[in-house]
């Protein structure tokens, strides 16, 4: 019985350890982010990207983390989600960490950061898009770093 609780206690452990390992590559949502425009939208990123400096070849796995994880957000998030994995389906060097709705230009938009690099090197740049809710078209794409 004693070696049957260690066990138990080893497992859940070891669930903690996991569940504590993929929340590090999750994507940020905001439902009610800020008002932005050309000037001011590229300084919006947060500066806690988990994943900066993680090696590009684990871009595609994290990605998938991310887009799940804003897809169990919320209906935008869902939407969000949607549009990314349509416009970049086969993106697999960034990964998207942050996003909000917002406004642009005084229009409604999502923006959308992520963390980018070079094949064989690390995710070391930031990127933002801003895409127009309503058509879903790219409304601006700039460096963020």
């Amino acid at each position: 019985m004693h070696a049957a609780r260690r066990l138990l206690y080893l497992a859940f452990l070891l669930l903690l350890l996991l569940l504590a390992g993929c929340s590090s590559s999750a994507m940020r949502f905001e439902s009610e982010g800020g008002s932005y425009d050309i000037d001011t939208v590229t300084s919006a990123a947060p500066d806690d990207a988990t994943i900066l400096g993680k090696p590009v070849s684990e871009a595609a796995g994290l990605r998938h983390d991310a887009l799940v994880a804003l897809r169990s957000d919320s209906e935008d998030g869902a939407v969000l989600a949607d549009l990314l994995t349509e416009q970049f389906p086969d993106n697999d060097r960034s990964v998207p960490f942050y996003a909000e709705s917002a406004s642009f230009n005084g229009a409604a938009a999502w923006v959308v950061f992520e963390v980018w690099g070079s094949q064989g090197g690390t995710l070391e740049h930031t990127r933002v898009w801003v895409f127009d809710r309503e058509s879903e078209r790219v409304l601006l794409t700039a460096a963020a770093d």
